[in-house]
Formats: C-alpha cells, sequence, structure tokens
C-alpha cells in the first residue's frame, strides 16, 4: 500500500511525539524526562531536514505540557519551555532579516493589519516594562507566543505545504493528548492532576482525567478549537473521511468526559456558529430557535454553576470581581504583568479580565481586536468564497468563537493553539494565496454587471 507524503509526515510526528511523551509520563518533571525531548527532536530533523517542521514539532510539545518548566538533562537551570522560546525567537528574527522587515507582505491588505496588531501588542509590553521592574528577558518569553503566530502566518504565505505542516502539528497534538487521557480513564488515575490537587477528582463519578495538560478545562479548551479544525473539508482530504470522522469521535468523547461545563457552551457555540454561516434558512431558522432557548435557560445555567457541585464556577466569578477592583488601581497601564498572581496568589481565571487587570484598558482593546478582526474579515470575505470554502471558513471561525468563550474560565494567553488561528483564518477565510485572485474575479465581474 502506497503512503502519501501527508501521511508519512504524520506518522513522523506521531512518534517522535510519543518518544518525547512516554518519558515525561514516566519521569514526570524530572530531568529524565527531557530525553524524550532530545529523541523526538532528532527523529524530525534527520527525517524531515527542514526548520518549518522542528517548529511545528516543538508546537507538539508546548501542547502536551502543562507542566511547562521540564528540565533538560545536564542543563539544571534550562527547562524545556526555554530552549523552544530561544527556538522561536531566533526562527523570528532570521525571518525578519531575511524579508527586509517583512515589508513585502504589508501589500496584503489583512496581513498587513495583524502585523500591526502584533507591533501595537508587543509595544504595550514594552511599556509596561518600562513602568514596572521587569527583565527584558521576562519580556520577550511573554511575548514568544505572538512571535509564533506571525512566523506560522509568514510560512503558511510562503507555502501552502506549510499550511499542512500545521495541520498535521494540531492533528498530531490532539491524537496525544487525547489517547494519554483514556489511559487515564482505564487506569482511574490521573497522571498530572493529582500533583496539585492532591487528590484524584471526580464529578458525576466520572474521574476528570486532564491527560498531560494537567487539567481537564485546559484539556477541554484544546479539544474544542481542534475538533473543528479536524472537520474541515480541507483536512478530510489530507487523511481520508473515515479517518476524520473515527477521530473525532475519539476526540468528542474525551471532551464529554472532561465534564468541563464551559467547554460545554463554547462547543455549543462553535457549532451554532458554524451552522448559522453555512447552512441553508431552515438551518439558520434553527439556529435561531437554539439561541432563543439558551438565552431562556442561562439564568438556571448559571444558577446550577455556583449552587450544585461548583465550587470553582463560583470562585471564577469572585476571582474576576477582584481582578475588575484591582484594575481601578491603575486602569489605564494596568497593574503589571503577572501583577495579579503576586498580590493574590492566584490566576484571574479569565484571560480578558487578566489582560485588563495586568496590562490596562488599551492591552484589552487591543485583545479584544484579535477576535473582532478575524470575525471581521471571515464576514469581509465569504461572499467570495466558493461553498466548500464557505464551509472550511466557517469551522476556522468556529474555533476562534468557541476559544474566546472558553478564555472567559481560564488564562490562555500561553496555550498556542489560540495563536495558530490566525495563520489559518488568514489562509481559509481567503485572504491569501489564490483565492486573491478569485476575489479579485469576483469583484471585476460585479464592477461588470453593474456597468
Amino acid at each position: 500500500m502506497k503512503i502519501n507524503k501527508a501521511i508519512a509526515n504524520l506518522i513522523i510526528y506521531i512518534i517522535a511525539g510519543t518518544v518525547f511523551m512516554i518519558p515525561l509520563l514516566r519521569y514526570k518533571a524530572s530531568v529524565q524526562s527531557s530525553l524524550g525531548f532530545y529523541f523526538g527532536t532528532i527523529i524530525v530533523i534527520v527525517l524531515r531536514r527542514k526548520l518549518f517542521p522542528v517548529l511545528c514539532y516543538f508546537y507538539i510539545v508546548v501542547s502536551n505540557i502543562y507542566m511547562t518548566y521540564v528540565p533538560l538533562k545536564f542543563m539544571d537551570s534550562i527547562t524545556v519551555m526555554a530552549v523552544i522560546k530561544v527556538y522561536i525567537i531566533g526562527y523570528f528574527i532570521f525571518l525578519l532579516i531575511l524579508t527586509k522587515g517583512f515589508k513585502k507582505y504589508f501589500r496584503k491588505s489583512p496581513f498587513k493589519y495583524y502585523i500591526i496588531w502584533v507591533i501595537i501588542s508587543v509595544g504595550i509590553h514594552l511599556i509596561s516594562a518600562m513602568f514596572f521592574p521587569y527583565n527584558i528577558i521576562d519580556i520577550f518569553w511573554r511575548l514568544v507566543p505572538l512571535y509564533f503566530s506571525l512566523l506560522v502566518t509568514i510560512e503558511i504565505y510562503r507555502s501552502k505545504q506549510n499550511l499542512n505542516e500545521i495541520l498535521l502539528a494540531i492533528i498530531v497534538s490532539a491524537i496525544l493528548f487525547t489517547f494519554v487521557a483514556y489511559i487515564e480513564l482505564i487506569q482511574e488515575k490521573t497522571y498530572f492532576y493529582s500533583l496539585w490537587t492532591g487528590v484524584e477528582r471526580y464529578r458525576y463519578g466520572i474521574l476528570r482525567v486532564g491527560s498531560t495538560l494537567e487539567d481537564a478545562n485546559i484539556l477541554g479548551l484544546f479539544l474544542l478549537p481542534s475538533i473543528f479544525i479536524i472537520h474541515t473539508n480541507y483536512v478530510k482530504n489530507i487523511l481520508g473521511k473515515i479517518v476524520v470522522f473515527f477521530l473525532k469521535i475519539f476526540l468528542i468523547i474525551i471532551l464529554i468526559i472532561t465534564s468541563s461545563r464551559m467547554s460545554f457552551v463554547a462547543f455549543t457555540f462553535g457549532i451554532i456558529t458554524l451552522y448559522w454561516v453555512t447552512g441553508k434558512p431552515i438551518k439558520q431558522m434553527a439556529v435561531i430557535i437554539g439561541i432563543f432557548f439558551i438565552l431562556c435557560l442561562t439564568p438556571y445555567i448559571f444558577h446550577g454553576l455556583i449552587t450544585y457541585e461548583a465550587a470553582s464556577s463560583s470562585q471564577r466569578i469572585f476571582l474576576i470581581g477582584e481582578a475588575f477592583s484591582k484594575w481601578l488601581d491603575n486602569p489605564i497601564l494596568g497593574i503589571g504583568i503577572d501583577g495579579f498572581w503576586n498580590q493574590t496568589s492566584w490566576l484571574t481565571m479569565n484571560e480578558f479580565a487578566k489582560q485588563l487587570v495586568e496590562l490596562g484598558l488599551f492591552a484589552f482593546i487591543v485583545y479584544l481586536f484579535f477576535y473582532l478582526y478575524l470575525i471581521k474579515i471571515f464576514f469581509k470575505k465569504i461572499k467570495y468564497l466558493k461553498n466548500i470554502e464557505k464551509y472550511d471558513s466557517g469551522c476556522i471561525l468556529a474555533a476562534t468563537i468557541a476559544y474566546m468563550i472558553n478564555s472567559f474560565s481560564l488564562d490562555t494567553y500561553n496555550y498556542y493553539i489560540m495563536w495558530v488561528l490566525p495563520a489559518l483564518s488568514l489562509y481559509f477565510y481567503g485572504c491569501i494565496y489564490k483565492k486573491d485572485n478569485y476575489i479579485k474575479e469576483k469583484k471585476l465581474q460585479e464592477t461588470n454587471s453593474f456597468g
């Protein structure tokens, strides 16, 4: 049986990712756990011999270690995450020099505005560093997800093959952490969750598996956009419809088992988004009815969240209130990066609140613009897309909406799947590649018809 190139690359990533995972699960956060990282990196370098696949492998790694401080053997003061961040920054600088400051990419309007968004975000962090006592390395570390996002966007712009690479990395990440979650379920013991809770946690009599991501809510956070991305026709053409069907079932079952309430809400709104933007009028009417019932039930849902076995939900609401009160102390600049943790020893449990309280009002608006921009360009481009392209674009929009909603219950800034969304959006919404020509032709036809 002949194996096509995409499947062969998928197998390479799965092997490298598995090699990384085994020592991590066996030794937890000890120095031995990094041996798999070394061997996995070697496998990708030897078999692929390109820079971007190494970046994709590192994406698989960071997607599977919520415990980010996995040590490197023989380097006690350096972590796996530190090496990955240095690689990303180095790659970013390399492309910056190679493309003379990304100058040629400014010609593409959506890409231009995305670069501007990145520059403004970097500027906000640097301004924060001027008023709060940070080491410049801390700021660079904080900005790595932004650099990663722009790297992926540029590489997809440069070659369609790189789009396939990052999609394969997402798929492999989803497979690995879901597979480990099933092992946890069968063994009735979590690998990492009990390390910080002290006990195995159950809800409704079911073990709340967290996989290598430690927490069931974080597992749900990664699964949601992955499911919508895998659902695209583009991925079906790469892996085949049968493989994608069973993969989605594989992921959705474990998503249900996480019993993450906010993930369920986010998943529902993701499905609503997909049906609304791709469905016929009768489906859109069904969506309207569904939203109506959700709004009607919302008071009862939130009452249940706070009163019935939901201490974590009431805790999140309390922390949001605390974040808001501390933000009032310095509404423009905020209280500084990680300032809420330093003052309370708690996370905000809400990324929007985190942006507001730590970096101030302007940063909050810029962060919100990240989502609004992706939504805006979808509706700007959708009328020029064909049905299949529209459906795939709808899947990416659904992934974005689902992640945005889930960010109301977790600090999500450093979770890398979010930073892949701009690159996928700019491609699937028809902002780059041959679809630009299609859009120009469509506009020309419209102009001629009016003429």
